[in-house]
């Protein structure tokens, strides 16, 4: 089984989009939702993935998995490492310039992963082209694109995962 995603949304902790969340006012159970002011993954964020995402699967098989990621300022902090560590995992540190080789998201899902989105994005917008006409100019909601995260990993076979570790070198 496949790890779940996580969407960060631009905004504030404290803010209605964090609250909506929090009172489960998404479309999905299968993304995890999360707000950060520039929806980037700070200390919090990277936490909270270590804790939701990877606890879960690491529940599953403890002491069982590698974390290999690159070498990101928050992913390299002390309470990263503690975090991983309490989650049974193995963390390593793909050296700089090669993640594109050696990051099994760079090497075998963001492509295809992109592409889904893509394609779900222009049929959206196609939908509100024919509704508004050719002058629209609005943006999805947050819902929307929980939707097509979902919808997109749920199109990325377990064996495009395995293979891109196998790309890597991890059997």
């Amino acid at each position: 089984r496949k790890l779940k995603t996580m969407v960060v949304f631009k905004g504030s902790a404290t803010g209605r989009i964090a609250a909506a969340f929090r009172h489960g006012d998404v479309p999905t159970n299968a993304v995890e939702c999360r707000v950060q002011p520039k929806a980037w993954c700070d200390q919090e964020v990277m936490t909270s993935w270590i804790n939701t995402v990877l606890g879960e699967y690491s529940s599953r098989f403890p002491n069982a998995g590698l974390l290999l990621i690159d070498a990101f300022k928050v992913h390299q902090t002390a309470v990263t490492a503690r975090a991983v560590a309490a989650a049974g995992m193995h963390l390593e540190f793909i050296p700089a310039g090669y993640t594109s080789q050696l990051q099994v998201l760079d090497v075998a899902v963001n492509k295809p992963f992109k592409q889904f989105i893509r394609e779900a994005y222009n049929l959206w917008l196609s939908g509100q082209i024919e509704r508004h006409g050719a002058a629209f100019n609005g943006r999805p909601d947050r819902s929307a694109v929980t939707l097509w995260v979902e919808a997109a990993w749920d199109r990325i076979d377990v064996d495009t995962i395995v293979n891109g570790w196998r790309k890597v070198g991890v059997n």
